[in-house]
C-alpha cells in the first residue's frame, strides 16, 4: 500500500541494481499490492525498468502507473508496470497516459504493461493513451516482446501499434474498449461506478478493486 506522486531521478545501474529499477522495487519475487505511481519520472541506463518493478518474478496486483515518464538508454526492457516478467503474474493493473521510450536501441522491448515476458501472465489489465518512441521493433501496447505469455481479460485503446511488439496477431482474451465498454445491466458504464466508489473511499484517487476473473479494472484518472 504505497502512493508515489511527483517523484523523479536518474538511476545509474551498477552491480546488483542491474537486475532491475522501479519506483516500488528493483526486483520482485514476492507480492506487490495496491501501489500507485503518478506524475513521476524515471531515467535509467542499463537495467530492466518499470513503473512499479524493474523485474517481476512474483505477483503485482491492484497497481497503477499514470502520467509518468519512463526512459532508458540501454538495451534492456522497459514497461509501464514492469520491465521484465518471468514466470510471474500482473493482475488488476493499468498503465495510462505515460511516456515510454528508449533513446538509443531499436531492439529493446517496450510495452504498456510489460517490456519482456517469459512464461508470465497478464490478467484483468488495461492500457490507455500511452506514448511510445518512434522505433517500431518490439514496441507493444501490452507487451513489447514475449517468448511465452498468458493474457486473460486485458484491454487496450485504438492504436496503430501492435498489441504485442513481436507479433502481428491479436492475442486471445485481449479486447479493444470503447465508450460503451463493459456496461452494467442498467446501462451505466462500469468505469463511472468505479469513479463514484473512488471519490467516496479514496484520499488520492487510487482504485482498490478486488480480484476478479471477469471484471477488468477500467477506472482511468
Amino acid at each position: 500500500n504505497l502512493y508515489i506522486d511527483h517523484s523523479s531521478g536518474p538511476f545509474n545501474s551498477t552491480g546488483n541494481a542491474q537486475y532491475g529499477t522501479g519506483f516500488i522495487a528493483g526486483h520482485n519475487d514476492g507480492l506487490i499490492d495496491n501501489c500507485h505511481v503518478t506524475n513521476s519520472t524515471i531515467t535509467n541506463n542499463q537495467s530492466n525498468t518499470g513503473g512499479i518493478a524493474g523485474r517481476n518474478y512474483g505477483k503485482i496486483t491492484n497497481c497503477s502507473v499514470t502520467h509518468t515518464n519512463i526512459t532508458t538508454s540501454g538495451t534492456t526492457p522497459l514497461g509501464g508496470i514492469t520491465g521484465y516478467l518471468y514466470n510471474g503474474t500482473i493482475r488488476n493493473c493499468y498503465s495510462a497516459n505515460n511516456t515510454l521510450k528508449n533513446t538509443t536501441g531499436d531492439t529493446n522491448p517496450r510495452g504498456g504493461i510489460a517490456g519482456y515476458v517469459l512464461q508470465g501472465t497478464l490478467q484483468n489489465c488495461y492500457v490507455y493513451k500511452n506514448t511510445y518512441d518512434t522505433r517500431k521493433t518490439y514496441r507493444g501496447l501490452l507487451i513489447g516482446q514475449t517468448s511465452k505469455e498468458t493474457i486473460a481479460n486485458c484491454f487496450y485503446g485504438s492504436s496503430t501499434i501492435n498489441i504485442i511488439g513481436n507479433s502481428e496477431k491479436t492475442p486471445k482474451d485481449s479486447y479493444l474498449f470503447n465508450s460503451s465498454f463493459c456496461e452494467t445491466t442498467s446501462g451505466t458504464p462500469v468505469f463511472e461506478l468505479l469513479d463514484l466508489w473512488v471519490k467516496a473511499h479514496s484520499t488520492y484517487g487510487c482504485l482498490n478493486w478486488t480480484e476478479s476473473t471477469t471484471l477488468p479494472a477500467i477506472f482511468i484518472h
